[in-house]
């Protein structure tokens, strides 16, 4: 699956939410940082402080600033809150994505987003909306989040690092009850859309006998 089919996946899950209230018709509108703040407000407010300027059209120095602040926020959220060393992760180029809406960069920067609102506290609220997705955007999704996951575990932590480790292996957990949850979720939907056609397929059957009474 390209970069393309999976920020075009990550549109669709970003614009799912009510907190998201700057059009993103296309990725190219992700390239201020307004939509990918406006989430991540939503998932920590106090950390996440809301841009005071979001009229900034094409100008890409006022670009490159939301950029490079959202970027930082993320960041010290993964250390902070996370628990996770950032300098496991891809570094992100927001020069790129601001002067020439990068794809590859943009994409790394969305994985981040996708990725913390998944992991925090109130992470239900985020992966809930993945299972109104078709298969092909839920495939998609896992994709961007477990690239997340390996960049935090491709490097093992020393044996004197064991705070390092224990963070590693409770956020592997996470990311298995999360994967988990969904699939559960998934489950209990096709149940039920299963059981709604059954009542529809027999009530029509019930309707169809009463006319022939009639």
């Amino acid at each position: 699956m390209d970069d393309q089919h999976l920020l075009l996946a990550f549109v669709q899950w970003l614009t799912s939410f009510p907190a998201v209230t700057k059009p993103v018709k296309d990725v190219a509108d992700l390239c201020d940082g307004i939509a990918l703040f406006e989430l991540c407000h939503s998932v920590d407010a106090k950390r996440f402080k809301l841009l005071q300027t979001t009229d900034i059209g094409n100008n890409w120095v006022f670009r490159v600033n939301n950029l490079k602040k959202l970027y930082r926020m993320i960041t010290c959220y993964y250390e902070d809150v996370l628990n996770q060393p950032v300098q496991r992760l891809d570094p992100i180029g927001v020069n790129a994505i601001a002067k020439d809406s990068d794809v590859g960069e943009l994409l790394g920067l969305c994985k981040l987003v996708l990725f913390l609102a998944v992991q925090c506290e109130d992470n239900v609220r985020y992966v809930s909306p993945i299972q109104d997705m078709d298969p092909d955007g839920q495939r998609a999704i896992m994709i961007l989040v477990e690239a997340v996951q390996k960049q935090l575990t491709e490097e093992r932590p020393t044996a004197g690092d064991v705070d390092g480790m224990d963070s590693t292996r409770i956020d592997e957990e996470r990311l298995l009850t999360l994967e988990a949850e969904l699939k559960r979720l998934l489950t209990e939907k096709q149940t039920l859309e299963s059981q709604y056609q059954s009542l529809r397929d027999e009530n029509t059957d019930t309707v169809l006998r009463y006319d022939e009474v009639t």
